[in-house]
């Protein structure tokens, strides 16, 4: 079995990597994924997240638990274009890196 090699997106005229930055809030919010395979990276509280559709929502319940500091690697399906966040306790943010092939 052999690993893929992925590398950030890098922005041609700044040489700067693309990368999305997400405030969690205390009702769910969903914002458009950039590509199907991408780094979160929690900065500041835990949160909760989900992929799905452009409707997708996440409650305690449903969603994806990140701890502050936590960076995870994730590959989602074509059907999922949307992330949902939501905070457990206090605001915090999120940080979505895209990873393209080499």
């Amino acid at each position: 079995m052999s690993i893929e090699a992925l590398t950030p997106i890098v922005d041609p005229g700044t040489n700067l990597q693309t990368c999305i930055q997400l405030s969690t809030g205390a009702a769910t919010a969903n914002t458009r994924l950039p590509c199907r395979q991408f780094v979160i990276k929690s900065l500041t509280n835990p949160c909760y997240i989900r992929f799905g559709p452009a409707s997708v929502t996440v409650t305690t319940a449903n969603g994806y638990y990140m701890a502050v500091g936590d960076e995870e690697r994730f590959q989602v399906s074509k059907g999922a274009t949307h992330i949902a966040y939501l905070q457990v306790t206090g605001a915090g943010a999120l940080s979505v890196m895209p990873l393209v092939s080499d």
